[in-house]
């Protein structure tokens, strides 16, 4: 039995080019959304994370302030602190 021989025609060869290239230009759109949706996710969580990090930030400049101001109202007090406990000393524990 023999084995008819056939030939691949120029548009055969075009046809199959047509499709190759169509496929590869569809590959690269997903590869090009696939990009953009990763960018677009990373740079959200950059932002979120630096959010979180201000918010971090500024929650503990509050509490620095709250504590200056509470060591501003006693600080008289407070350096008279060491002074006073001596004497209460003097008194409680006689030498």
């Amino acid at each position: 039995m023999k084995v008819k021989k056939s030939y691949v025609t120029r548009e055969m060869l075009f046809k199959n080019t047509q499709e190759i290239i169509g496929l590869i230009k569809a590959f690269r759109q997903e590869l090009k959304d696939d990009i953009k949706d990763s960018k677009k996710e990373v740079i959200k969580e950059v932002l979120n994370n630096i959010l979180t990090f201000k918010d971090q930030i500024l929650h503990e400049i509050i509490k620095l302030r709250e504590d200056m101001t509470i060591v501003e109202g006693w600080s008289d007090r407070m350096e008279d602190h060491e002074v006073i406990i001596e004497k209460l000393e003097k008194k409680v524990l006689p030498q």
